[in-house]
């Protein structure tokens, strides 16, 4: 068992991809329509270099694209990315980026409106980069655990290569070398 929390990379093959799908369909629900911003065109920085914001894939049909997601020792999942990514060589920078900057991430604690629950995202610069996976009862609990998430991703190793979704629900490890550039 590994002692220390973990950034796993999960490939789709495609925006299409029905395991996106709900990726996607949680993430609109956590942070209401985020996901509707218009596109950067790949590999031109709407916010400078090595900012994650160019590697999102957003209103991209039938492209592969990656999430990351935020593992505990026991491989329980604490968070994941807010974002799609491109490119794994994108996710895995924007990671190491969010982890020199773990003091800047700000805790924001919101409700669903009739639900009645409360979850937690990480933005940082004014941009959600890191959701929930699960939601409380109460404020303080998303909090607490909003902030063992922080922690977490200070300390977090990154896996070195993606996990393909595409063949099936089996997570198969793939070659980090056929996916530096694209997933």
């Amino acid at each position: 068992m590994r002692l220390s929390p973990r950034v796993s990379f999960s490939s789709f093959a495609s925006t299409d991809d029905p395991q996106f799908a709900v990726w996607k369909r949680v993430n609109m629900k956590m942070l209401g329509g985020v996901d509707e911003e218009p596109q950067p065109r790949p590999g031109v920085s709407s916010r400078g270099p090595g900012r994650g914001a160019s590697t999102t894939a957003r209103r991209e049909p039938s492209r592969p694209c990656g999430i990351w997601q935020l593992l505990a020792s026991n491989n329980r999942e604490l968070g994941r990315s807010a974002r799609a990514y491109l490119t794994f060589a994108g996710a895995s920078a924007h990671v190491r980026e969010l982890q020199e900057n773990a003091g800047e991430l700000i805790i924001r604690v919101d409700s669903h409106r009739y639900l009645g629950t409360w979850f937690w995202y990480l933005e940082f610069e004014g941009t959600p980069v890191v959701t929930c996976v699960r939601t409380f009862g109460s404020a303080a609990d998303a909090a607490h655990t909003a902030s063992g998430a922080v922690l977490a991703l200070g300390q977090a190793v990154l896996d070195e290569s993606p996990r393909s979704t595409s063949r099936g629900r089996k997570m198969v490890r793939v070659d980090e070398s056929a996916h530096a550039s694209v997933w």
